[in-house]
C-alpha cells in the first residue's frame, strides 16, 4: 500500500509535503491544563440566593387547582415505571397492564405490584 502511495502524485505534491512536514506537528509536550476557576465571592452567593428566591416565589404563585391524592400519585408513578423499564417488550406488556388495571386496585394490591416492578427486567421477561 505504501509503495502505491509513494509512487502516487499525492506524495509528490507540495501541499502534501507541507502538511506532513515536521514543522506542522508540535514538537514540545503539551502544557498542563489549568482551568480558569474563580472563587465565589459574597456577591455571587447573594445573586444566586436572590435568583433562587425569585424562582421559588414564581413556582409558589402558580395556581394549581387540581390536587392529587397520595394514592392517585402512587398509581401514576407505578404506571410510569411500568412503561419505562428499558426493554420494549416489557414496557409494552407492563405498561398496557398498568394503564388498564391499576386504577381500581387497593393499596395492598398496588404494593404487591410495586414489588413486582422492583424486580430485574430479565426476571420479569424470562419465566422459570
Amino acid at each position: 500500500m505504501f509503495r502505491l502511495l509513494k509512487q502516487s502524485h499525492l506524495l509528490q505534491s507540495q501541499s502534501f509535503r507541507i502538511f506532513f512536514s515536521s514543522s506542522s506537528f508540535p514538537t514540545t509536550q503539551p502544557t498542563e491544563f489549568k482551568p480558569n476557576v474563580k472563587e465565589l465571592t459574597p456577591a455571587h452567593v447573594d445573586r444566586v440566593t436572590e435568583l433562587d428566591s425569585k424562582l421559588r416565589a414564581s413556582y409558589d404563585a402558580l395556581n394549581t387547582d387540581s390536587t392529587v391524592s397520595l394514592e392517585e400519585a402512587f398509581v401514576k408513578r407505578l404506571i410510569f415505571r411500568s412503561k419505562q423499564r428499558g426493554w420494549l417488550e416489557v414496557d409494552l406488556l407492563m405498561g398496557a397492564y398498568a394503564s388498564k388495571f391499576l386504577a381500581g386496585k387497593s393499596v395492598a394490591e398496588l404494593n404487591m405490584y410495586e414489588r413486582i416492578l422492583n424486580r430485574e427486567t430479565l426476571d420479569l421477561y424470562v419465566s422459570d
